[in-house]
């Protein structure tokens, strides 16, 4: 894989920040507000922002190879290598349930004739697809970021400064709770644009300038 591949963690977080800030959804309110509201909009839009969602599903998951492939070759253990890309597939398959969960209320609306759910029903549903995505993705992401950053102290195929970002960052990614989406751009943005821009370590060893003859 060239360097370039691994703007596919970029091309990953701003198509899933689309569809998640976009977001054209019922909203989280009371029962008339929620009837009124399904009364008068369509799924169309709804849809469109789960597709997104789902389109960053394979930039993600390519992004994670990518990172596995870093370490590899700079001989990072098998264990950091596997964590790493074990935690950045997670957080793609994160990505996954949660566009087609939340596509879930407007294909039944549009495939059958069961119209549209209870205000009950769609503010748990929506505090549910929200919540797991939360959850899955923080835990899932932390422990990339962990990886990725004990990879950079050890100088293993990811850049020092790399690793440094990854403590507060982390953190950031931890206040996913209450910044969402965040913590978890900002370090894929950062992430993704230096392994793109720096040249990886080669663990090849230097061959020696050959010596000229004497006479």
């Amino acid at each position: 894989m060239s360097r370039l591949s691994a703007l596919s963690g970029l091309a990953g977080i701003v198509l899933l920040d689309v569809g998640w800030f976009w977001d054209p959804a019922a909203p989280f309110g009371s029962d008339a507000h929620i009837a009124a509201w399904y009364a008068a909009h369509g799924d169309g839009q709804w849809l469109a922002a789960a597709a997104v969602t789902l389109l960053a599903v394979p930039f993600l998951w390519v992004f994670a190879t990518v990172v596995g492939r870093r370490l590899d070759a700079g001989g990072a253990s098998r264990t950091l290598r596997l964590l790493a890309v074990g935690a950045g597939r997670a957080f793609a398959l994160t990505v996954l349930v949660f566009g087609l969960l939340y596509a879930a209320i407007p294909l039944s609306r549009t495939l059958t004739v069961v119209g549209a759910p209870s205000g009950a029903v769609s503010r748990f549903w929506d505090g549910a697809v929200f919540g797991e995505f939360i959850v899955a993705a923080t835990l899932s992401v932390v422990v990339l970021v962990a990886a990725v950053s004990v990879a950079g102290f050890r100088r293993e195929g990811i850049p020092l400064g790399l690793g440094i970002a990854g403590i507060p960052l982390a953190v950031l990614v931890l206040g996913t709770f209450f910044l969402p989406m965040a913590g978890i751009t900002l370090w894929f943005v950062a992430a993704s644009v230096t392994l793109a821009v720096v040249r990886p370590r080669s663990l090849e060893p230097a061959v020696p300038a050959p010596v000229p003859a004497t006479v």
